[in-house]
């Protein structure tokens, strides 16, 4: 199974998931770091989960990250980042 990252998405996803806001991906570093998808859609990192969040102004992608709600129904997204800033995010699971 291995390690992967936890990722906040404060950014409305659509479909509107009734989940936690601790979403999991393997799209990063895989080592336990925390990420956010802030409102506003710049990317932060906070790698010894401290709330001292930093912008990732460099990072270029795509995360994928996950989560079920409480009725068991899986939620998966796929996030496009150019510059640390959000372009596009859509539901992959549905």
């Amino acid at each position: 199974m291995g390690l992967y990252d936890m990722i906040e998405c404060d950014y409305p996803l659509p479909g509107n998931p009734e989940c936690d806001n601790n979403w999991q991906t393997k799209s990063l570093r895989n080592l336990l770091d925390y990420y956010k998808i802030g409102k506003d859609g710049s990317l932060y990192v906070d790698p010894i989960a401290n709330d001292s969040w930093q912008v990732l102004k460099d990072f270029r992608g795509e995360i994928v990250f996950h989560n079920a709600d409480a009725n068991d129904k899986w939620w998966e997204y796929s996030a496009l980042f150019d510059n640390g800033k959000l372009l596009s995010i859509k539901c992959v699971s549905e």
